[in-house]
């Protein structure tokens, strides 16, 4: 492993970090799974993300290099347990890293973070898998001050998905899911939700922000369970496109009996839109949240509904 400094990656250097850690590099297109001689340099990478976690160390940052490809077919192919670790990857849209969620009708979660501090930044995750359980889950944040930022969530056809594409377990404070892309374009809302908050305990700070929601999705894009409590979370700045057909299935939805403390939580300047028509659609439930810009729509114009600002 090197300290980190600057590297170059196809000429383009990466920014220098402050950090006590060390640097590692994944590559599947030339990389070896052997520490000893690989790891330490771009042209000198490793083959998989998981060997770069098991070799690392607290504080260290793992660069995924471009074109890597990997497909994780169980729960113990990748897992972010080492806490205080960086996983970036380099290259812009098609040419970043992509994981690919392979399950085989199992109710199973493929990548499950329990190392705190956790930043996953700038990778594709694709759900590969036509035949999953119904309550399959591509990320679950396991651990507290989690952040997901610019990466892309989708499937490799339209009958490819996972049920629940992130899971925030109870508990986990101060998740961050940010600028990030989900994109569900399955035939029918085979995925329930893109985010689900299903904590039961007290979750605190949570943010969900700048992120683009466009898909179809059989409960909502963004959802909380009966039990959900939170302490000054922010969903905000995010556009939200769920094509179901069905009013019941809006973009935002926190059932009445969820517990925010008084309106702790704050929903503004969101852009939801839904595929559904008819005065019974739901857009945006969140009884007793604060909020305001928020704008919301389905395919007859525009309704506000079941949301108290």
């Amino acid at each position: 492993m090197g300290k980190l400094g600057t590297y170059k990656v196809t000429g383009i250097p990466l920014a220098d970090r402050i950090t006590s850690g060390n640097a590692l590099f994944v590559s599947s297109v030339d990389g070896v799974d052997e520490i000893t001689s690989y790891g330490s340099k771009p042209d000198r990478a490793v083959a998989t993300i998981d060997y770069a976690i098991n070799n690392s160390a607290s504080g260290d940052t793992i660069y995924v290099m471009e074109g890597h490809r990997e497909t994780i077919n169980s729960t113990a192919a990748l897992v972010p347990d080492v806490p205080k670790l960086s996983i970036i990857g380099i290259g812009n849209e098609n040419n970043r890293p992509v994981i690919s969620l392979s399950t085989s009708g199992s109710n199973e979660t493929r990548i499950g973070i329990t190392g705190a501090n956790t930043l996953i930044s700038n990778i594709t995750f694709r759900a590969n898998s036509t035949s999953i359980g119904s309550s399959s889950v591509g990320i679950r944040i396991g651990a507290a001050d989690i952040t997901l930022m610019d990466c892309r969530f989708d499937h490799n056809s339209t009958l490819s998905y996972f049920a629940n594409t992130i899971e925030l377990a109870t508990g986990m404070h101060r998740a961050t899911i940010q600028n990030c892309t989900f994109a569900n374009f399955g035939t029918t809302a085979q995925s329930a939700r893109a985010v689900d908050l299903s904590g039961t305990a007290v979750t605190n700070h949570l943010l969900i922000g700048n992120c683009s929601f466009t898909g179809n999705w059989s409960n909502a894009p963004i959802w909380g369970s009966t039990d959900y409590t939170a302490r000054g979370f922010r969903i905000a700045d995010n556009h939200i496109f769920n094509n179901s057909t069905i009013g019941s299935d809006p973009c935002i939805r926190f059932p009445s009996s969820a517990n925010i403390n008084g309106g702790a939580g704050i929903i503004h300047n969101n852009w939801c839109n839904s595929g559904a028509s008819g005065s019974s659609t739901q857009i945006l439930v969140a009884p007793y949240f604060r909020g305001e810009g928020n704008y919301v729509a389905n395919s007859s114009g525009i309704k506000m509904t079941n949301f108290l600002a």
